[in-house]
């Protein structure tokens, strides 16, 4: 290991030790640009999908999203209607799919569990839970699907989280101050019961592109490094996506 994320692990550690920062969620994110101050860069921020390290070097790891992600792995969920027609039996499908013809109006998606029961219960008492089940699927599915129609496509809209760039304002007007005492000697290098346990992928030299292995990034991490740093204010942000995210 080399001593630039040796000393990383060191300042995670200082970090966790003096802030009410928890080893089992936090990360180092970095360059630590300050946020534009608009809803829209408040939701960016949030939605960077960090990698499995403890440093989230942006000029490392790719700029995956996690609307994107999220959105991929909806897209492509479905439940073949061969399945719902073989867990209830052919014979019952074809029952079930000429009732459904007299419905009116037709029920939604989110209607047709309900509506499955009532008729089953009468006419296929053993297939309940199974088409149930079945039903309750596709229509979760089908939920998540349209919930995301208005973020696809042109004129979508943006990946939102619920608070805006004001809310956070207003969070950290009412939030108390933080210092922070920082002294490499001190603080142990040991990060293996951390959440990527020990896993530190994202480390840098000492600006961005440098490598960590550069004769100034060894010079600096082989000495004694010291911080002290006031915060005016502090708070944890929850970033809870919008209503795209079922």
């Amino acid at each position: 290991m080399n001593a630039m994320t040796i000393l990383q692990n060191r300042w995670y550690n200082g970090l966790t030790g003096s802030l009410p920062l928890s080893p089992a969620t936090f990360q180092i994110s970095l360059p630590a640009a300050p946020l534009p101050p608009s809803d829209l860069g408040l939701w960016g921020a949030q939605d960077a999908l960090p990698p499995g390290s403890l440093t989230f070097n942006r000029a490392v790891f790719g700029g995956d999203t996690f609307f994107c992600e999220y959105a991929a792995v909806a897209g492509e969920l479905d439940f073949p209607k061969a399945d719902f027609a073989k867990d209830i039996g052919p014979e019952n499908y074809r029952n079930w799919i000429a009732y459904l013809a007299t419905v009116q109006p037709p029920p939604t998606p989110e209607q047709l569990p309900e509506v499955f029961f009532e008729w089953a219960s009468l006419y296929a008492p053993d297939v309940v839970a199974a088409g149930v089940a079945d039903l309750t699927e596709m229509a979760l599915i089908d939920a998540g699907q349209q919930a995301l129609q208005p973020y696809l496509g042109p004129g979508a809209k943006p990946a939102d989280f619920h608070g805006t760039w004001a809310d956070l304002l207003r969070t950290l007007g009412a939030s108390p101050g933080a210092r922070l005492s920082f002294d490499s000697a001190a603080a142990s290098p040991d990060v293996n019961r951390t959440w990527t346990g020990g896993v530190d992928a994202g480390v840098g030299g000492l600006w961005t592109g440098a490598a960590p292995t550069s004769r100034l990034s060894r010079k600096f991490a082989s000495h004694r490094v010291r911080v002290e740093a006031a915060f005016q204010a502090w708070t944890v942000w929850v970033s809870t996506p919008g209503a795209w995210y079922d």
